[in-house]
């Protein structure tokens, strides 16, 4: 299995101050780590074939998000870690197979301003299935979010992409993370 970490920088104005003496994210040049941020989701998968025939894989995603960051104001830079489970639950695909698939993504750069802070990984892989049938699956992790008074809060969103020689399939689920700075 090979992974490509994406950095996204994303530009955006701060909003406008709130009017409270509480800094809205750490002071400049303060490291702040964020432990223990943790996320579930279902969802399903679906894939065609050419013929026609559609089955579907029963998913649940489960995991912890560790976040360090660094204000370097008006931005944010760091690092994000990702672990957990990515299970099939479930399936009516003849190729599809249940049980639990841990992850880990570490090092995953995060940037953005204070309001729009942000990270994705992209993680290939190459299996062959009964039959001998070839499957090229990508896996995708984002997170977006807004850093403001010491709390994280965004959506991190697992999809998932895979194609064979008789057809594909995708699904994906957005799970909201809250975090505080520790």
């Amino acid at each position: 299995m090979t992974a490509k970490v994406v950095a996204l920088v994303v530009s955006s104005s701060l909003a406008g101050c709130s009017g409270s003496s509480t800094p809205s994210s750490p002071s400049a040049g303060a490291v702040t780590s964020i432990v223990g941020a943790s996320f579930s989701g279902d969802y399903v998968t679906s894939s065609a074939t050419r013929s026609g025939f559609v089955c579907r894989d029963n998913r649940r995603v489960t995991g912890t998000m560790t976040v360090t960051l660094t204000q370097q104001s008006p931005t944010v830079a760091g690092t994000a870690e990702l672990s957990g489970t990515h299970s099939t639950t479930a399936t009516t695909c003849p190729l599809g197979e249940v049980g639990d698939f841990p992850f880990r993504g570490s090092a995953l750069a995060v940037s953005g301003p204070v309001d729009r802070v942000a990270f994705s990984q992209e993680v290939m892989n190459t299996r062959t299935a009964g039959a001998g049938e070839v499957i090229e699956s990508t896996f995708t992790r984002a997170f977006t979010g807004a850093l403001s008074n010491g709390v994280l809060t965004g959506t991190l969103t697992f999809s998932d992409r895979h194609v064979f020689a008789s057809g594909t399939g995708e699904g994906s689920v957005a799970m909201p993370v809250t975090a505080t700075l520790r």
